[in-house]
Protein backbone atom coordinates (compact mmCIF):
# COMPACT_ATOMS: atom_id res chain seq x y z
CA UNK A 1 0.00 0.00 0.00
CA UNK A 2 1.48 3.53 -1.14
CA UNK A 3 2.39 6.02 1.36
CA UNK A 4 -0.40 8.76 1.98
CA UNK A 5 2.67 11.23 1.32
CA UNK A 6 3.59 9.58 -1.85
CA UNK A 7 0.34 9.66 -3.11
CA UNK A 8 -0.33 13.55 -2.08
CA UNK A 9 2.78 13.67 -3.91
CA UNK A 10 1.50 11.87 -7.18
CA UNK A 11 -2.09 14.00 -6.81
CA UNK A 12 -0.34 17.47 -6.52
CA UNK A 13 2.38 16.76 -9.64
CA UNK A 14 -1.03 15.20 -11.74
CA UNK A 15 -2.79 18.99 -10.49
CA UNK A 16 0.28 21.04 -11.91
CA UNK A 17 0.69 18.80 -15.35
CA UNK A 18 -3.39 19.30 -15.97
CA UNK A 19 -3.74 22.85 -15.31
CA UNK A 20 -1.56 26.07 -16.41
CA UNK A 21 -0.85 28.46 -14.24
CA UNK A 22 -3.62 30.94 -14.41
CA UNK A 23 -5.70 27.94 -13.23
CA UNK A 24 -2.83 26.70 -10.31
CA UNK A 25 -3.36 30.00 -9.14
CA UNK A 26 -7.57 30.28 -9.33
CA UNK A 27 -7.11 26.82 -7.55
CA UNK A 28 -4.92 27.96 -4.84
CA UNK A 29 -6.92 30.70 -4.27
CA UNK A 30 -10.23 28.68 -3.35
CA UNK A 31 -8.50 26.33 -1.15
CA UNK A 32 -6.89 28.89 0.63
CA UNK A 33 -10.23 30.81 1.19
CA UNK A 34 -12.00 27.65 2.80
CA UNK A 35 -9.15 28.06 4.89
CA UNK A 36 -9.61 30.42 8.36
CA UNK A 37 -6.48 32.10 10.31
CA UNK A 38 -6.69 28.88 12.80
CA UNK A 39 -6.24 26.37 9.28
CA UNK A 40 -3.37 28.40 7.88
CA UNK A 41 -1.66 28.63 11.25
CA UNK A 42 -1.85 24.82 11.30
CA UNK A 43 -1.15 24.19 7.67
CA UNK A 44 1.84 26.48 8.01
CA UNK A 45 2.89 23.91 11.02
CA UNK A 46 2.84 20.99 9.04
CA UNK A 47 5.15 22.20 6.05
CA UNK A 48 8.62 22.03 5.35
CA UNK A 49 10.30 24.73 6.93
CA UNK A 50 11.24 26.49 3.95
CA UNK A 51 7.75 26.22 2.17
CA UNK A 52 6.49 27.26 5.83
CA UNK A 53 8.51 30.24 5.91
CA UNK A 54 7.85 31.37 2.69
CA UNK A 55 3.95 30.90 3.10
CA UNK A 56 3.94 32.88 5.74
CA UNK A 57 5.44 35.87 4.51
CA UNK A 58 3.13 35.43 1.21
CA UNK A 59 0.14 35.28 3.96
CA UNK A 60 1.42 37.73 6.05
CA UNK A 61 3.03 40.58 4.08
CA UNK A 62 4.43 42.38 7.06
CA UNK A 63 6.67 39.45 7.42
CA UNK A 64 8.49 40.17 3.85
CA UNK A 65 12.21 40.31 4.66
CA UNK A 66 12.49 41.44 0.46
CA UNK A 67 10.35 42.21 -2.65
CA UNK A 68 10.98 38.67 -4.18
CA UNK A 69 9.38 36.15 -1.93
CA UNK A 70 10.44 32.67 -2.99
CA UNK A 71 11.50 29.43 -1.00
CA UNK A 72 15.35 28.47 -0.79
CA UNK A 73 14.39 26.05 -3.77
CA UNK A 74 12.78 28.42 -5.87
CA UNK A 75 15.57 30.42 -5.64
CA UNK A 76 17.99 27.82 -6.64
CA UNK A 77 16.03 26.61 -9.39
CA UNK A 78 15.72 30.19 -10.83
CA UNK A 79 19.76 30.60 -10.61
CA UNK A 80 20.45 27.05 -12.37
CA UNK A 81 17.80 28.22 -15.31
CA UNK A 82 19.70 31.67 -15.22
CA UNK A 83 23.30 30.11 -15.94
CA UNK A 84 21.56 27.35 -18.05
CA UNK A 85 20.92 30.77 -20.49
CA UNK A 86 24.55 32.28 -19.74
CA UNK A 87 26.55 29.32 -20.50
CA UNK A 88 24.14 28.92 -24.00
CA UNK A 89 26.15 32.09 -24.68
CA UNK A 90 29.67 31.55 -23.20
CA UNK A 91 29.62 28.45 -25.27
CA UNK A 92 29.14 30.21 -28.20
CA UNK A 93 32.70 32.09 -27.66
CA UNK A 94 36.04 30.32 -29.33
CA UNK A 95 33.43 29.00 -32.41
CA UNK A 96 35.12 31.18 -35.36
CA UNK A 97 31.44 30.51 -36.96
CA UNK A 98 29.67 31.62 -34.08
CA UNK A 99 27.28 33.65 -33.02
CA UNK A 100 30.24 36.31 -31.46
CA UNK A 101 31.85 36.79 -34.85
CA UNK A 102 31.31 40.12 -37.05
CA UNK A 103 31.99 40.23 -40.74
CA UNK A 104 30.76 42.70 -42.49
CA UNK A 105 31.95 41.77 -45.93
CA UNK A 106 33.10 38.52 -47.05
CA UNK A 107 36.57 40.32 -47.90
CA UNK A 108 37.52 41.29 -44.03
CA UNK A 109 38.59 39.43 -41.65
CA UNK A 110 35.97 38.52 -39.05
CA UNK A 111 36.42 39.91 -35.56
CA UNK A 112 35.17 38.94 -32.24
CA UNK A 113 31.98 41.03 -31.65
CA UNK A 114 32.55 41.94 -28.06
CA UNK A 115 29.22 44.36 -27.76
CA UNK A 116 26.63 42.06 -28.35
CA UNK A 117 28.32 39.18 -26.45
CA UNK A 118 28.26 41.75 -22.73
CA UNK A 119 25.01 42.90 -24.13
CA UNK A 120 23.78 39.37 -24.09
CA UNK A 121 25.44 38.96 -20.65
CA UNK A 122 23.87 42.18 -19.31
CA UNK A 123 20.62 40.59 -19.75
CA UNK A 124 21.05 37.33 -17.67
CA UNK A 125 22.68 39.54 -15.12
CA UNK A 126 19.90 42.08 -14.73
CA UNK A 127 17.58 38.90 -13.61
CA UNK A 128 20.53 37.76 -11.58
CA UNK A 129 21.39 40.53 -9.80
CA UNK A 130 17.88 40.96 -7.63
CA UNK A 131 18.46 37.25 -6.61
CA UNK A 132 22.12 37.24 -5.71
CA UNK A 133 22.48 38.04 -2.45
CA UNK A 134 19.89 35.68 -0.97
CA UNK A 135 21.89 33.05 -3.55
CA UNK A 136 25.26 33.34 -1.54
CA UNK A 137 23.73 32.94 1.66
CA UNK A 138 22.25 29.81 0.68
CA UNK A 139 25.87 28.98 0.32
CA UNK A 140 25.41 26.83 -3.20
CA UNK A 141 28.17 28.25 -4.75
CA UNK A 142 31.73 28.34 -3.69
CA UNK A 143 33.48 32.11 -3.15
CA UNK A 144 35.53 32.25 -6.52
CA UNK A 145 32.46 31.37 -8.22
CA UNK A 146 32.29 34.84 -10.18
CA UNK A 147 36.32 34.94 -10.56
CA UNK A 148 36.55 32.05 -12.39
CA UNK A 149 33.57 32.63 -14.57
CA UNK A 150 35.28 36.23 -15.85
CA UNK A 151 38.20 33.67 -16.48
CA UNK A 152 36.58 31.17 -18.11
CA UNK A 153 35.36 33.69 -20.25
CA UNK A 154 39.02 35.12 -20.96
CA UNK A 155 40.48 31.59 -21.79
CA UNK A 156 37.09 31.07 -24.33
CA UNK A 157 37.47 34.10 -26.28
CA UNK A 158 41.59 33.33 -26.41
CA UNK A 159 40.40 30.25 -28.13
CA UNK A 160 39.66 31.88 -31.07
CA UNK A 161 42.45 31.39 -34.32
CA UNK A 162 45.08 33.70 -33.38
CA UNK A 163 44.20 35.59 -37.06
CA UNK A 164 41.30 36.65 -35.91
CA UNK A 165 43.14 38.73 -33.07
CA UNK A 166 40.25 38.59 -30.44
CA UNK A 167 42.59 39.20 -27.17
CA UNK A 168 42.72 42.46 -28.89
CA UNK A 169 39.32 43.41 -29.26
CA UNK A 170 37.54 45.30 -26.95
CA UNK A 171 35.15 43.76 -24.84
CA UNK A 172 33.50 45.96 -21.90
CA UNK A 173 30.74 44.27 -19.72
CA UNK A 174 27.88 46.33 -18.46
CA UNK A 175 26.25 47.45 -15.69
CA UNK A 176 24.92 44.58 -13.82
CA UNK A 177 27.10 42.27 -14.83
CA UNK A 178 29.82 44.37 -13.63
CA UNK A 179 27.52 44.64 -10.39
CA UNK A 180 26.87 41.60 -9.88
CA UNK A 181 30.53 40.28 -9.92
CA UNK A 182 31.46 43.16 -7.23
CA UNK A 183 28.40 42.17 -4.97
CA UNK A 184 29.77 38.63 -5.60
CA UNK A 185 32.75 39.74 -4.22
CA UNK A 186 31.54 42.06 -1.17
CA UNK A 187 29.45 38.75 0.24
CA UNK A 188 32.64 37.23 0.20
CA UNK A 189 34.90 39.76 1.84
CA UNK A 190 31.85 40.41 4.44
CA UNK A 191 32.45 36.98 5.57
CA UNK A 192 36.25 37.83 6.40
CA UNK A 193 37.89 39.03 9.23
CA UNK A 194 39.10 42.73 7.27
CA UNK A 195 36.06 43.14 4.71
CA UNK A 196 37.31 46.06 3.30
CA UNK A 197 40.48 44.80 2.58
CA UNK A 198 39.60 41.44 1.70
CA UNK A 199 37.40 43.11 -0.78
CA UNK A 200 40.05 45.49 -2.19
CA UNK A 201 42.50 42.66 -2.23
CA UNK A 202 40.28 40.06 -4.36
CA UNK A 203 38.80 42.48 -6.40
CA UNK A 204 42.38 44.09 -7.34
CA UNK A 205 44.10 40.27 -7.82
CA UNK A 206 41.30 39.68 -10.61
CA UNK A 207 41.35 42.77 -12.43
CA UNK A 208 45.04 42.25 -12.64
CA UNK A 209 44.39 38.92 -14.53
CA UNK A 210 42.12 40.53 -16.80
CA UNK A 211 43.41 40.95 -20.37
CA UNK A 212 40.60 41.40 -22.70
CA UNK A 213 37.40 42.24 -20.82
CA UNK A 214 37.07 44.71 -18.71
CA UNK A 215 34.61 46.27 -16.23
CA UNK A 216 32.29 49.24 -16.33
CA UNK A 217 33.73 52.35 -14.97
CA UNK A 218 30.93 53.74 -14.44
CA UNK A 219 29.18 50.79 -12.19
CA UNK A 220 32.45 50.25 -10.99
CA UNK A 221 32.72 53.38 -9.11
CA UNK A 222 29.29 53.89 -8.16
CA UNK A 223 28.93 50.76 -6.24
CA UNK A 224 32.37 51.55 -4.34
CA UNK A 225 30.42 55.23 -3.31
CA UNK A 226 27.28 53.28 -2.59
CA UNK A 227 28.67 51.37 0.45
CA UNK A 228 28.24 51.90 3.93
CA UNK A 229 30.12 54.69 5.69
CA UNK A 230 32.07 52.83 7.87
CA UNK A 231 33.10 50.47 5.06
CA UNK A 232 33.98 53.56 2.90
CA UNK A 233 36.31 54.99 5.34
CA UNK A 234 38.36 51.33 6.05
CA UNK A 235 38.81 51.87 1.87
CA UNK A 236 40.26 55.43 2.14
CA UNK A 237 42.31 54.85 5.11
CA UNK A 238 44.10 51.70 2.93
CA UNK A 239 44.25 53.45 -0.43
CA UNK A 240 45.67 56.47 1.92
CA UNK A 241 48.30 54.21 3.43
CA UNK A 242 49.14 52.29 0.34
CA UNK A 243 48.83 55.47 -2.11
CA UNK A 244 52.85 55.49 -2.48
CA UNK A 245 52.81 51.82 -3.31
CA UNK A 246 53.95 51.14 -6.57
CA UNK A 247 51.07 49.33 -7.33
CA UNK A 248 48.64 52.24 -6.30
CA UNK A 249 50.79 55.14 -7.60
CA UNK A 250 49.78 53.45 -11.28
CA UNK A 251 45.94 52.58 -10.27
CA UNK A 252 46.00 56.89 -8.84
CA UNK A 253 48.08 58.19 -11.42
CA UNK A 254 45.36 59.43 -14.09
CA UNK A 255 42.62 61.62 -12.86
CA UNK A 256 40.60 59.79 -15.35
CA UNK A 257 41.01 56.15 -13.99
CA UNK A 258 38.01 54.59 -12.13
CA UNK A 259 40.45 53.76 -9.34
CA UNK A 260 40.85 57.99 -8.82
CA UNK A 261 37.70 58.98 -9.22
CA UNK A 262 36.85 56.05 -6.14
CA UNK A 263 39.42 57.70 -4.04
CA UNK A 264 38.46 61.39 -4.82
CA UNK A 265 34.72 60.39 -3.66
CA UNK A 266 36.40 59.07 -0.42
CA UNK A 267 39.00 61.49 0.52
CA UNK A 268 35.90 64.24 -0.51
CA UNK A 269 34.19 62.29 2.37
CA UNK A 270 36.57 61.47 4.49
CA UNK A 271 39.65 63.99 4.60
CA UNK A 272 38.23 67.79 2.70
CA UNK A 273 41.76 69.29 3.13
CA UNK A 274 43.23 66.68 0.93
CA UNK A 275 40.75 66.18 -1.23
CA UNK A 276 41.36 70.18 -2.08
CA UNK A 277 44.60 69.30 -2.66
CA UNK A 278 44.16 66.68 -5.15
CA UNK A 279 41.91 69.19 -6.91
CA UNK A 280 44.64 71.66 -7.40
CA UNK A 281 47.25 69.16 -8.40
CA UNK A 282 44.94 67.76 -11.13
CA UNK A 283 43.47 70.90 -12.45
CA UNK A 284 45.83 70.80 -15.24
CA UNK A 285 44.75 68.01 -16.29
CA UNK A 286 41.02 67.78 -15.55
CA UNK A 287 38.98 70.70 -15.85
CA UNK A 288 36.28 69.29 -13.79
CA UNK A 289 38.28 69.73 -10.86
CA UNK A 290 37.64 73.20 -10.88
CA UNK A 291 34.40 72.87 -9.67
CA UNK A 292 34.96 72.09 -5.86
CA UNK A 293 37.83 74.44 -6.00
CA UNK A 294 35.54 77.62 -6.88
CA UNK A 295 32.75 76.25 -4.66
CA UNK A 296 35.25 76.16 -1.65
CA UNK A 297 36.34 79.55 -1.95
CA UNK A 298 32.84 80.87 -2.67
CA UNK A 299 32.58 79.34 0.73
CA UNK A 300 35.06 81.52 2.28
CA UNK A 301 34.09 84.61 -0.05
CA UNK A 302 36.90 84.91 -1.62
CA UNK A 303 35.78 85.92 -4.66
CA UNK A 304 38.71 87.39 -7.10
CA UNK A 305 40.75 83.94 -6.50
CA UNK A 306 37.31 82.26 -7.21
CA UNK A 307 36.53 83.98 -10.46
CA UNK A 308 40.38 83.01 -11.28
CA UNK A 309 40.22 79.56 -10.68
CA UNK A 310 37.14 79.70 -12.79
CA UNK A 311 38.84 81.59 -15.87
CA UNK A 312 42.24 79.17 -15.67
CA UNK A 313 39.11 76.04 -15.51
CA UNK A 314 37.29 76.87 -18.79
CA UNK A 315 40.73 77.37 -20.43
CA UNK A 316 41.32 73.92 -19.70
CA UNK A 317 37.83 72.61 -20.91
CA UNK A 318 38.35 74.35 -23.82
CA UNK A 319 41.64 73.52 -24.61
CA UNK A 320 43.17 76.99 -24.79
CA UNK A 321 46.59 77.71 -24.84
CA UNK A 322 47.74 78.74 -21.28
CA UNK A 323 48.18 82.45 -22.54
CA UNK A 324 44.75 82.52 -24.08
CA UNK A 325 41.45 82.82 -21.37
CA UNK A 326 37.79 82.43 -23.09
CA UNK A 327 36.02 85.65 -22.17
CA UNK A 328 32.22 85.40 -21.96
CA UNK A 329 31.60 89.41 -23.43
CA UNK A 330 33.28 87.88 -26.56
CA UNK A 331 32.71 83.93 -27.27
CA UNK A 332 29.87 82.21 -26.78
CA UNK A 333 30.39 78.85 -24.70
CA UNK A 334 28.74 76.43 -27.42
CA UNK A 335 30.92 77.95 -30.15
CA UNK A 336 34.46 77.42 -28.31
CA UNK A 337 33.88 73.86 -27.70
CA UNK A 338 35.44 72.80 -30.52
CA UNK A 339 36.34 69.45 -28.74
CA UNK A 340 33.19 68.44 -26.96
CA UNK A 341 30.10 66.78 -27.61
CA UNK A 342 27.12 69.31 -27.76
CA UNK A 343 25.71 66.98 -24.10
CA UNK A 344 25.38 69.69 -21.76
CA UNK A 345 27.63 69.10 -18.55
CA UNK A 346 26.48 69.56 -15.01
CA UNK A 347 29.51 71.08 -14.17
CA UNK A 348 29.33 73.45 -16.59
CA UNK A 349 26.57 75.03 -15.84
CA UNK A 350 27.14 75.16 -11.86
CA UNK A 351 30.37 76.84 -13.06
CA UNK A 352 28.70 79.14 -15.24
CA UNK A 353 26.37 79.71 -12.08
CA UNK A 354 28.82 80.48 -9.71
CA UNK A 355 30.65 82.84 -12.05
CA UNK A 356 27.46 85.16 -12.60
CA UNK A 357 26.91 85.32 -8.61
CA UNK A 358 30.70 85.85 -8.13
CA UNK A 359 30.30 88.93 -11.08
CA UNK A 360 27.65 90.50 -8.95
CA UNK A 361 29.50 90.45 -5.50
CA UNK A 362 32.48 92.08 -7.41
CA UNK A 363 29.87 94.38 -8.79
CA UNK A 364 30.85 93.71 -12.00
CA UNK A 365 27.14 93.69 -13.91
CA UNK A 366 28.02 93.40 -18.13
CA UNK A 367 29.83 90.41 -17.21
CA UNK A 368 26.62 89.16 -14.76
CA UNK A 369 24.57 89.86 -17.60
CA UNK A 370 26.56 88.21 -20.44
CA UNK A 371 26.79 85.07 -18.13
CA UNK A 372 23.34 84.34 -17.86
CA UNK A 373 23.27 85.04 -21.78
CA UNK A 374 25.59 82.01 -21.75
CA UNK A 375 23.80 79.99 -19.10
CA UNK A 376 20.49 80.18 -20.92
CA UNK A 377 22.39 79.17 -24.48
CA UNK A 378 24.14 76.69 -22.77
CA UNK A 379 21.83 74.82 -21.31
CA UNK A 380 19.51 74.79 -24.20
CA UNK A 381 20.37 77.20 -27.51
CA UNK A 382 17.57 75.73 -29.51
CA UNK A 383 15.19 77.29 -26.76
CA UNK A 384 14.52 80.21 -29.38
CA UNK A 385 11.93 82.07 -27.04
CA UNK A 386 14.14 81.83 -23.58
CA UNK A 387 17.60 82.95 -25.57
CA UNK A 388 15.99 85.67 -27.48
CA UNK A 389 14.46 86.85 -24.29
CA UNK A 390 18.26 87.48 -22.71
CA UNK A 391 19.15 89.20 -25.74
CA UNK A 392 16.11 91.56 -25.39
CA UNK A 393 17.12 92.07 -21.45
CA UNK A 394 20.80 92.83 -22.62
CA UNK A 395 19.46 95.27 -25.00
CA UNK A 396 17.37 97.32 -22.71
CA UNK A 397 20.10 97.30 -20.23
CA UNK A 398 23.01 99.76 -19.82
CA UNK A 399 25.44 98.20 -22.25
CA UNK A 400 23.13 97.05 -25.17
CA UNK A 401 26.07 97.18 -27.99
CA UNK A 402 27.49 94.07 -26.32
CA UNK A 403 24.47 91.91 -27.25
CA UNK A 404 25.35 92.04 -30.93
CA UNK A 405 28.44 89.99 -31.18
CA UNK A 406 27.12 87.00 -29.16
CA UNK A 407 23.72 87.27 -31.16
CA UNK A 408 25.12 86.93 -34.20
CA UNK A 409 27.56 83.86 -33.00
CA UNK A 410 24.20 81.91 -31.83
CA UNK A 411 22.30 83.05 -35.11
CA UNK A 412 25.24 81.33 -37.11
CA UNK A 413 24.65 78.44 -34.85
CA UNK A 414 21.57 78.21 -35.17
CA UNK A 415 22.29 78.30 -39.37
CA UNK A 416 24.73 75.72 -39.32
CA UNK A 417 22.72 73.49 -37.27
CA UNK A 418 19.87 73.52 -39.39
CA UNK A 419 21.71 72.79 -42.91
CA UNK A 420 24.61 70.85 -41.89
CA UNK A 421 25.12 67.86 -39.52
CA UNK A 422 27.86 67.62 -36.87
CA UNK A 423 29.16 71.30 -37.95
CA UNK A 424 31.54 73.05 -36.36
CA UNK A 425 31.82 75.71 -38.87
CA UNK A 426 29.47 77.97 -36.60
CA UNK A 427 31.16 81.42 -38.76
CA UNK A 428 30.28 79.95 -42.20
CA UNK A 429 26.73 81.13 -42.43
CA UNK A 430 26.17 84.76 -41.85
CA UNK A 431 23.57 86.11 -43.83
CA UNK A 432 20.65 83.63 -44.42
CA UNK A 433 16.84 83.20 -44.27
CA UNK A 434 17.48 81.72 -41.04
CA UNK A 435 19.36 84.61 -39.85
CA UNK A 436 16.20 86.72 -40.58
CA UNK A 437 13.68 84.51 -39.06
CA UNK A 438 15.77 85.10 -35.96
CA UNK A 439 15.25 88.84 -36.30
CA UNK A 440 11.91 88.81 -36.63
CA UNK A 441 11.73 88.26 -32.86
CA UNK A 442 14.34 90.88 -31.61
CA UNK A 443 13.43 93.90 -34.18
CA UNK A 444 9.79 95.57 -34.02
CA UNK A 445 10.23 96.66 -37.87
CA UNK A 446 11.15 93.58 -39.21
CA UNK A 447 7.86 91.64 -39.12
CA UNK A 448 6.80 88.64 -41.62
CA UNK A 449 6.37 90.99 -44.36
CA UNK A 450 9.58 91.79 -44.10
CA UNK A 451 10.98 88.56 -44.18
CA UNK A 452 8.55 87.28 -46.68
CA UNK A 453 10.50 90.40 -49.11
CA UNK A 454 14.02 88.98 -48.11
CA UNK A 455 13.20 85.17 -48.62
CA UNK A 456 11.77 87.19 -52.12
CA UNK A 457 15.00 89.00 -52.82
CA UNK A 458 17.43 86.50 -52.12
CA UNK A 459 15.61 83.89 -54.39
CA UNK A 460 15.40 86.03 -57.27
CA UNK A 461 19.09 86.61 -56.60
CA UNK A 462 20.28 83.02 -56.35
CA UNK A 463 18.09 82.41 -60.02
CA UNK A 464 20.17 84.93 -61.29
CA UNK A 465 23.76 83.87 -59.67
CA UNK A 466 23.88 79.67 -60.13
CA UNK A 467 26.97 79.49 -58.64
CA UNK A 468 25.43 80.83 -55.39
CA UNK A 469 22.74 78.83 -55.58
CA UNK A 470 24.83 75.68 -55.80
CA UNK A 471 26.66 77.29 -52.91
CA UNK A 472 23.29 77.74 -50.45
CA UNK A 473 21.72 74.69 -51.85
CA UNK A 474 21.52 73.43 -48.72
CA UNK A 475 19.65 76.79 -47.31
CA UNK A 476 17.22 76.30 -50.17
CA UNK A 477 16.09 72.38 -49.32
CA UNK A 478 16.04 73.18 -45.54
CA UNK A 479 13.32 76.07 -46.21
CA UNK A 480 11.81 73.83 -48.48
CA UNK A 481 11.28 71.01 -46.07
CA UNK A 482 10.02 73.20 -43.80
CA UNK A 483 7.12 74.72 -45.48
CA UNK A 484 5.92 71.40 -47.41
CA UNK A 485 5.76 70.14 -44.05
CA UNK A 486 3.27 72.68 -42.73
CA UNK A 487 1.01 72.58 -46.22
CA UNK A 488 -0.41 69.79 -48.06
CA UNK A 489 2.10 70.42 -51.35
CA UNK A 490 3.66 67.66 -49.93
CA UNK A 491 1.32 65.04 -51.74
CA UNK A 492 1.73 67.50 -54.82
CA UNK A 493 5.24 67.16 -54.89
CA UNK A 494 6.44 64.20 -53.29
CA UNK A 495 9.63 63.76 -55.52
CA UNK A 496 10.58 67.39 -54.55
CA UNK A 497 10.26 66.30 -50.34
CA UNK A 498 12.46 63.67 -51.43
CA UNK A 499 15.48 65.29 -52.09
CA UNK A 500 15.10 68.21 -49.43
CA UNK A 501 14.88 65.56 -46.92
CA UNK A 502 17.83 63.60 -48.02
CA UNK A 503 19.85 64.45 -44.52
CA UNK A 504 18.35 62.42 -41.54
CA UNK A 505 20.93 63.37 -39.05
CA UNK A 506 20.06 67.14 -38.81
CA UNK A 507 19.22 68.45 -35.38
CA UNK A 508 15.74 67.57 -34.50
CA UNK A 509 14.78 70.10 -31.65
CA UNK A 510 16.73 73.01 -33.66
CA UNK A 511 14.20 72.17 -36.99
CA UNK A 512 11.16 72.32 -34.26
CA UNK A 513 11.81 75.04 -32.63
CA UNK A 514 12.63 76.84 -36.36
CA UNK A 515 9.42 75.62 -37.99
CA UNK A 516 7.32 76.93 -34.75
CA UNK A 517 9.21 80.63 -35.81
CA UNK A 518 8.52 80.35 -39.66
CA UNK A 519 4.74 79.25 -38.88
CA UNK A 520 4.21 82.53 -37.88
CA UNK A 521 5.23 84.17 -41.42
CA UNK A 522 3.64 84.12 -44.75
CA UNK A 523 4.01 80.47 -45.31
CA UNK A 524 1.37 80.34 -48.29
CA UNK A 525 3.26 83.38 -50.21
CA UNK A 526 6.66 81.76 -49.36
CA UNK A 527 5.95 78.32 -50.55
CA UNK A 528 4.56 79.63 -53.73
CA UNK A 529 7.37 82.01 -54.79
CA UNK A 530 9.69 79.14 -53.75
CA UNK A 531 7.84 76.27 -55.73
CA UNK A 532 8.15 78.36 -58.93
CA UNK A 533 12.08 79.11 -57.85
CA UNK A 534 12.47 75.07 -58.06
CA UNK A 535 10.64 74.59 -61.27
CA UNK A 536 12.85 77.17 -63.08
CA UNK A 537 16.49 76.47 -61.76
CA UNK A 538 16.19 72.58 -60.06
CA UNK A 539 18.07 71.64 -63.41
CA UNK A 540 21.06 73.60 -62.16
CA UNK A 541 21.97 72.00 -59.53
CA UNK A 542 21.17 68.01 -60.54
CA UNK A 543 24.05 65.98 -59.45
CA UNK A 544 26.47 64.71 -62.29
CA UNK A 545 26.61 60.57 -63.56
CA UNK A 546 29.88 60.98 -63.84
CA UNK A 547 30.45 61.56 -60.02
CA UNK A 548 28.17 58.82 -58.87
CA UNK A 549 30.06 56.77 -56.35
CA UNK A 550 30.61 53.19 -57.42
CA UNK A 551 28.45 53.05 -60.27
CA UNK A 552 25.15 53.51 -58.69
CA UNK A 553 22.95 56.34 -59.42
CA UNK A 554 20.28 56.20 -57.16
CA UNK A 555 20.67 59.84 -56.35
CA UNK A 556 20.62 61.31 -59.91
CA UNK A 557 17.45 58.76 -60.41
CA UNK A 558 16.01 61.22 -57.76
CA UNK A 559 16.34 64.13 -58.54
CA UNK A 560 14.98 63.37 -61.75
CA UNK A 561 11.58 62.13 -60.99
CA UNK A 562 11.58 65.42 -59.03
CA UNK A 563 12.52 67.42 -61.92
CA UNK A 564 9.97 65.80 -64.18
CA UNK A 565 7.13 66.56 -61.34
CA UNK A 566 8.26 69.99 -61.67
CA UNK A 567 9.41 70.97 -65.29
CA UNK A 568 8.96 68.25 -67.33
CA UNK A 569 10.56 70.27 -70.21
CA UNK A 570 14.31 70.65 -68.40
CA UNK A 571 13.85 66.91 -67.74
CA UNK A 572 13.52 66.38 -71.42
CA UNK A 573 16.64 68.58 -72.09
CA UNK A 574 18.22 66.39 -69.20
CA UNK A 575 17.57 63.61 -70.48
CA UNK A 576 18.39 64.40 -74.44
CA UNK A 577 21.87 65.61 -72.72
CA UNK A 578 22.22 62.78 -70.59
CA UNK A 579 22.17 60.94 -73.80
CA UNK A 580 24.84 62.18 -75.32
CA UNK A 581 27.34 63.04 -72.77
CA UNK A 582 26.58 59.44 -70.88
CA UNK A 583 25.05 56.91 -73.13
CA UNK A 584 27.78 54.28 -72.05
CA UNK A 585 26.55 54.58 -68.68
CA UNK A 586 24.22 51.18 -68.70
CA UNK A 587 23.74 51.52 -64.92
CA UNK A 588 22.39 55.19 -65.60
CA UNK A 589 19.98 53.79 -67.72
CA UNK A 590 18.89 50.83 -66.18
CA UNK A 591 17.66 52.80 -62.92
CA UNK A 592 16.34 55.18 -65.10
CA UNK A 593 14.18 52.61 -66.65
CA UNK A 594 13.66 50.63 -62.77
CA UNK A 595 12.39 54.21 -61.55
CA UNK A 596 9.54 54.31 -64.27
CA UNK A 597 10.98 57.20 -66.00
CA UNK A 598 10.93 57.98 -69.73
CA UNK A 599 13.97 58.30 -72.16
Amino acid sequence: MEKKEEVNSLIGKEIIEAMTPGQLTVLINSLLSLLDDKKKKHLITVLDKDIADTLSQILDPSKKSSKHTATDSKYQEDWRKLWDKWYNFTSELGDEDGKYVFQEHHWETPEFDGYTFSNDLEKISEELLPILDKIYSLNIEDDEFFQDELKDIESSISGYPEWMGAEYSECILERCTTICFLKWEWNVARSREQPSKTFLERIIAIEDNLRIIELDDTAFIDFFTSLPEDVRRQLYEHIKANKNNPDWEKRLKSSYSKWHKIYDSLSSSFNTEEYLENCLKYLPENWRYGLPLVENLLQRKEYIQAEEFIEKTFSIFLRFEQSKEWLPEETLLIVSMRYHSQDREDRIIKLLQNWTLIAERLGNKKRAAMLSVQLTIYKDPFQWNAVLNEFKKLMNSSFPGSAKPLLGQWQNFIANKSVVSHSDNYDELCDSWIHWLVETGIEEIKDKYWFSDKVKNWLIFLSENSSQFKAQQDLVCTLTEDLTLMTPIKKQYPGLYEIVTSDKYLNQKCSSFRRKWLRNMEVDKILTILIEFWKSNIAIIIPDPSKAYGYHYSEQVKWLLAVKELNSKAYNEIIRKWKIYHKRRRNLWKAVKEAGLPF
